[in-house]
């Protein structure tokens, strides 16, 4: 009875804790005001959105003909960071058993899902995806 009593206080404890996100301060205008720190687009937020752009649909589709329905894109990912903004570096690929084959390789903020660059070969620039489709003007070819 007693080992029940101990146990549940034990219980008790671990339940009782809360986990929180480190408090930072920030100081605007000499006015030190308070922030919840936390991530505002994790990793798999981050993933999801590079899958639902229309290259890497497109990709995913000529990887999954390419490999008889048997796979699709496949992504590698890190962290780095762009003008000391933390973001995730995402490439998306065909991974075959020989090498993974890169076909592009994104950059989306941690703070923001929404904020996609791309590594524009040619040139070797981070840009922004948009600035991207419009270099592209409509040269860009699908049909692998």
């Amino acid at each position: 009875m007693t080992k029940l009593i101990i146990l549940t206080a034990i219980l008790s404890l671990f339940l009782g804790c809360k986990k929180t996100s480190p408090v930072i301060p920030v100081s605007k205008n000499n006015v030190k005001d308070t922030i919840q720190h936390s991530p505002r687009c994790t990793l798999k937020e981050a993933e999801n959105k590079i899958l639902k752009l229309d290259e890497v649909i497109a990709s995913s589709h000529f990887i999954d003909s390419l490999s008889n329905h048997k796979q699709g894109i496949a992504l590698i990912s890190d962290s780095t960071s762009i003008d000391k903004i933390p973001y995730y570096s995402i490439q998306a690929g065909y991974n075959s058993e020989l090498r993974f084959e890169n076909y592009y390789l994104f950059y989306v903020e941690k703070g923001n899902c929404d904020h996609i660059k791309i590594l524009e070969p040619a040139s070797g620039n981070i840009i922004n995806i948009e600035d991207w489709r419009k270099a592209q003007n409509g040269n860009l070819s699908y049909d692998f």
